[in-house]
C-alpha cells in the first residue's frame, strides 16, 4: 500500500515538471501575463500566505529525480502500519511544505541570498521531502522498504546532506539571475526543523506513540 501512496503524490510532481516547464525560460517570470503553471505551481517574491500547490512542484529533471524518488522510498517505508502510518506521513510532508513556505518568506523580508530579485519563485517540494526525512529519524531500525541492508535513517541523511548542498550553493550565489529571475527549490531547512521536532516528539513522549496508534485505529 505505501508505495500505492506514494505514486498517487509523486505522479502528479512528474506531470507538473514534464508538462509545465515553460515559466523558467528567461523572461517568462517577468511577465505580467498570467500564467497557470507559474502562478499556481510557484510562489512570488509577494506571496503573504503558503501555497500547497507549490509542495509538489519539480522545477527540472533532476529536482523531479532526487524528490521523487525520496519521497517512494520514505514513503514506502514509513507508511507501514508499524512506522508513521499514511495520514501521518502525508501530514508531515504537509506541515514541511508549510514551514518551508514561512520561512522563504521571512527570509526574502530579512536575510535574502546573494542575487535574489523581485522576480524569483519558489517552490517546496524538497521541503515536504526533508521534513518526512527527517522524522523518519524516529525509527532508527527501520530498514528501506525491499531493501532490509540499508537503514532508513542512512538514507535520509545521505538525502538532507546532497540537498542542504545545494541550499549552501544558494546563499553563495550560485546560479542566480539578478535580470530574469530563477525558479529555486526553497525552505529546506523550515522542512527539517519541522521533521527533526517530530522525531524528537515521537522518541522522547510516548504520547507521542500512542497518538499515532490512535491515528491508525481511527475510523476511516
Amino acid at each position: 500500500m505505501g508505495y500505492g501512496v506514494a505514486l498517487m503524490f509523486v505522479c502528479p510532481a512528474g506531470g507538473i515538471y514534464f508538462f509545465g516547464n515553460s515559466w523558467i525560460r528567461p523572461g517568462m517570470l517577468k511577465s505580467n501575463k498570467p500564467q497557470f503553471m507559474r502562478d499556481v505551481f510557484t510562489m512570488g517574491y509577494r506571496s503573504k500566505y503558503p501555497n500547497p500547490a507549490t509542495y509538489v512542484a519539480s522545477i527540472n529533471f533532476w529536482d523531479y529525480m532526487r524528490n521523487g524518488l525520496a519521497q517512494l522510498v520514505l514513503l514506502g517505508s514509513l507508511t507501514r502500519p508499524h512506522a508513521l502510518g499514511t495520514p501521518l506521513s502525508f501530514g508531515i510532508m504537509f506541515a514541511g511544505g508549510t514551514c518551508g513556505a514561512f520561512q522563504w518568506m521571512l527570509q526574502r523580508q530579512y536575510k535574502p541570498p546573494k542575487g535574489a530579485c523581485k522576480w524569483d519563485r519558489a517552490c517546496f517540494a524538497s521541503a515536504s521531502t526533508a521534513a518526512l526525512a527527517a522524522a523518519s529519524f524516529a525509527y532508527p531500525h527501520l530498514a528501506v522498504v525491499g531493501v532490509q541492508r540499508i537503514p532508513l535513517v542512512a538514507f535520509s541523511a545521505a538525502w538532507v546532506v546532497e540537498a542542504m548542498s545545494e541550499e549552501v550553493a544558494m546563499y553563495q550565489g550560485s546560479g542566480s539571475d539578478e535580470v530574469h529571475g530563477t525558479v529555486r527549490q526553497q525552505g529546506l531547512l523550515g522542512g527539517i526543523l519541522l521533521g527533526l521536532s517530530t522525531a524528537v516528539f515521537l522518541r522522547s513522549h510516548s504520547s507521542g506513540m500512542a497518538l499515532v496508534n490512535q491515528l491508525k485505529m481511527a475510523p476511516k
